[in-house]
């Protein structure tokens, strides 16, 4: 019988291993604003010439790209991709790759090396918590909602105070209607804050006042109040001007001045302050002649005189009318000093 005769076309190539990978990212992080979670550890490939990939993911959102490199077939790779975790998020660069992370929530890094063969390693995991940055507690000091007879000089105070849940540190600014910031209390975690402002800063009608407090990392919380400013103006029958002297010579003891008003309700005395440096101011009664220049201005002279010379001199006028509608005033003021 005629032997049958077989031919083989078995293929002989070689054999691709798939790479191996080791993590070296700690396991059971808390992520807080602001950290860097580092992606990082090595892939080997025994192949040489291959192109070795490594890859995470994020719980199940895509999977991306941490590194690349070409093996030599002893030399580990090594990768090391930084993501920063901000506004609950983890960013590459300002790239979001994870979505919103939950708080409360365990999360999962997943990490893997794929080669340009079709091979791919071992998925090493690690878990991960994160905490979402809070804003600032801000709390504001009861404010009398109703105060009368204030004058634009007098000061008004809004207070309070300020904790970090997170001990991050904090800033305070506050802000009376759209005029600039100021700050208020700046680099604590905690503390107490008061704004300051005076009458005369306000508007007539409605004004805002805002406080803002915001931490490092821009998260901030804000309270705003209305002052309404009601401003009544009553006519007065007495003022008080009162001069600072500053005479040349360091010294004086004498103060004489001549003073113009017109003729008819207004009635202007005067009075002197002679006292050495540091010292309260003592007044007296400056001596005063007066004479009618024209058939509608007066002019007064008003004297003052000590014994020994003194470095600090305050000199006050006190004007002075019957009735509130009166409209005469003094026009004109010049003096000398000894």
């Amino acid at each position: 019988d005629p032997k049958e005769i077989y031919w083989s076309n078995a293929h002989f190539g070689v054999t691709n291993t798939k790479p191996t990978l080791s993590l070296t990212t700690e396991n059971n992080l808390v992520l807080t604003e602001g950290v860097i979670f580092s992606i990082q550890g090595n892939a080997t490939d025994i192949d040489n010439g291959n192109v070795v990939t490594t890859k995470y993911q994020i719980n199940s959102s895509t999977a991306r790209a941490a590194h690349s490199g070409v093996s030599n077939g002893s030399t580990p790779i090594s990768f090391a991709k930084p993501l920063s975790y901000r506004g609950g998020r983890l960013y590459d660069g300002a790239t979001d790759v994870s979505g919103l992370l939950a708080e409360g929530t365990t999360h999962t890094l997943s990490v893997w090396a794929e080669d340009d063969q079709g091979g791919k390693s071992d998925i090493v995991t690690r878990t991960f918590t994160v905490k979402h940055n809070k804003a600032p507690v801000l709390t504001v000091n009861a404010f009398t909602p109703v105060q009368s007879g204030l004058i634009p000089p007098d000061t008004l105070t809004l207070s309070g105070a300020v904790s970090e849940p997170d001990g991050n540190t904090v800033t305070v600014k506050g802000k009376l209607n759209s005029g600039s910031e100021k700050t208020l209390l700046s680099g604590v975690s905690t503390g107490s804050w008061s704004f300051p402002f005076k009458v005369s800063e306000l508007q007539a009608g409605p004004n805002t006042l805002t406080i803002t407090a915001s931490d490092q990392f821009r998260t901030s919380s804000v309270k705003s109040f209305s002052i309404n400013n009601s401003v009544v103006q009553t006519p007065l029958k007495k003022a008080v001007a009162r001069y600072k002297v500053l005479p040349p010579r360091g010294s004086a003891k004498e103060i004489l001045s001549w003073l113009k008003r017109e003729k008819g309700d207004l009635v202007v005395d005067g009075e002197a302050s002679f006292v050495d440096a540091g010292q309260p101011e003592q007044y007296v009664s400056m001596s005063k002649n007066s004479i009618d220049l024209t058939s509608s201005i007066s002019e007064d002279e008003l004297l003052a005189t000590v014994a020994t010379a003194k470095s600090n001199l305050t000199f006050k006028l006190t004007f002075s009318r019957l009735k509130t509608n009166s409209v005469e005033a003094a026009t004109m003021m010049v003096g000398v000093i000894e």
